[in-house]
């Protein structure tokens, strides 16, 4: 792998996260490509969507590496434009669309590093995120998650492999305030982003739902688990889960807390139950619907508890939302 580390140029960094308001994202920074040196497997091209800009031509992988300005819990967007050539893409292979992990497709991946550039000391499971690539047309591909309190920079890495080659554009990064404690929790980014979704058991995925919107599927007998999110000790605050599961009438949730050293100090499991009048008859087989119900519990942190992340089990989620209840 070849290695490149980009440093933002002072023009582009802009640290004001704490003037920015709820709804606002800042810039912190975007990788310049003029600056990069061609190779046999890098080539720097005028960019086909705007000719005052360069993108790139990659055929082995490369890693860029971020600075992360400021300290503390930070919810941070990576940005960018990409197309694949070659023949294995979405287009080419819907195997994607039934079982990700089983498609082979190009991923781009992001670990947090702390000021020794070690990238294996943070809470996140796993300790990086990884998405795939998908479309031979350009698409845009982003990706919303917390950095951690030691987290100084973060590294990208994208990878044409399986495609052969990839067609990278302008990459940026910024700070997101958005009002809400976790990641991606309405699922607003798409039906193919995983942001905010650390993993799954067995089978699950991320797809769009007959009304066009994403949802997170969990399939029978799967589950998925989200990424780490901040809470503040001592204070009150309500879960609540939009979803569905025709096969029965209720779907199982565990909350995860976890104190600032990432130990687990308290875990429980409840139920999302439906209505009593929209539940199913034993006796009929299970019949797909599309009514969304609102499952909610509330937990107060105590005074241990950093932060925490939630599994979902057999069901379908289209969305989730955690709100810290004002006594």
């Amino acid at each position: 792998m070849k290695k490149m580390c980009l440093p933002l140029c002072a023009a582009l960094l802009l640290l004001m996260p704490a003037a920015a308001s709820a709804g606002e994202s800042v810039l912190i920074g975007k990788i310049d490509f003029s600056s990069v040196k061609p190779t046999g497997k890098i080539t720097v091209l005028e960019d086909e969507n705007d000719a005052a800009k360069k993108m790139l031509r990659l055929r082995s992988a490369v890693q860029f590496e971020v600075k992360l300005p400021g300290n503390g819990w930070r919810k941070i967007a990576v940005a960018f434009r990409a197309r694949l050539g070659g023949e294995n893409t979405i287009e080419n292979n819907p195997l994607y669309l039934i079982a990700p992990a089983m498609a082979n497709l190009p991923l781009y991946t992001a670990r947090q590093a702390d000021s020794q550039k070690r990238t294996n000391v943070f809470m996140r499971n796993p300790q990086f995120f990884r998405a795939f690539l998908l479309s031979s047309k350009w698409m845009e591909y982003s990706r919303v998650f917390y950095a951690e309190p030691n987290a100084e920079s973060l590294q990208i890495v994208l990878a044409p492999e399986s495609a052969g080659e990839l067609f990278l554009g302008e990459i940026t990064v910024s700070e997101i305030h958005d009002g809400r404690i976790e990641a991606n929790g309405d699922f607003a980014l798409g039906p193919y982003n995983y942001s905010g979704i650390a993993g799954f058991e067995r089978s699950a995925i991320m797809e769009r739902g007959k009304d066009g919107r994403g949802q997170l599927n969990t399939s029978a007998g799967g589950a998925a688990y989200t990424e780490v999110f901040p809470l503040k000790p001592n204070t009150k605050y309500r879960l609540s889960v939009e979803w569905n599961n025709y096969r029965k009438d209720q779907m199982r949730v565990h909350n995860y807390f976890k104190d600032e050293n990432g130990k687990t100090v308290q875990n429980y499991a409840w139920m999302c139950r439906k209505p009593p009048a929209k539940r199913r008859n034993p006796k009929l087989p299970p019949v797909p619907e599309s009514e969304r119900y609102v499952s909610s519990n509330e937990f107060v942190t105590n005074g241990k508890i950093a932060c925490a992340y939630i599994y979902f089990y057999e069901g379908i989620i289209s969305g989730y939302k955690i709100e810290e209840i004002v006594q």
